[in-house]
């Protein structure tokens, strides 16, 4: 199974559309729950105590390798955490709308995708209706302007009662 490591502002995202669903087996670290806010946080436990979200913690020895990693300048040291926890991991993708994130991934060959994805897949897997998907995407696009715009409206299109 896919296992999905997710970063926090794809967290903050579905919490602010309204769209949290469990899709794929999602699992973040605590330093991600802890850039959350409390009401943030509060969505999510539910998730975490049913075992429908892993929270994991990084390890002494994880730590050192995360500060002593060739990180990319302006990637976050919680982002970093987040790459070499998927880059360890046996089949893991990694969940995020950070640029700079998304390029790391790909130069080191991790699968990555965004909202868009994690959204198609709300809607493949039925757990989204196209009504709940178009007034998500257009909410997330009125504060969100570096989504792809073509890709959007092909999607409000798509999804169109």
């Amino acid at each position: 199974m896919r296992i999905a490591v997710t970063d926090t502002n794809i967290f903050i995202d579905l919490i602010k559309i309204n769209l949290f669903k469990i899709g794929v087996s999602i699992t973040t670290t605590e330093e991600v729950i802890n850039e959350l806010l409390g009401y943030q946080q509060a969505v999510l436990s539910p998730f975490i105590e049913s075992g429908n979200l892993i929270v994991s913690s990084f390890s002494a020895d994880d730590i050192r390798l995360i500060e002593s990693w060739p990180i990319p300048r302006g990637l976050s040291v919680v982002d970093t955490g987040l790459f070499l926890f998927a880059k360890t991991g046996e089949d893991y993708l990694i969940l995020t709308n950070d640029q700079l994130l998304r390029s790391t991934c790909q130069h080191y060959h991790i699968e990555v995708h965004g909202m868009l994805w994690l959204m198609d897949l709300f809607f493949e897997q039925g757990l989204s209706t196209g009504l709940e998907l178009c007034e998500a995407l257009s909410l997330l696009m009125k504060g969100f302007h570096r989504l792809p715009l073509l890709e959007c409206k092909i999607r409000l299109n798509q999804w169109s009662p």
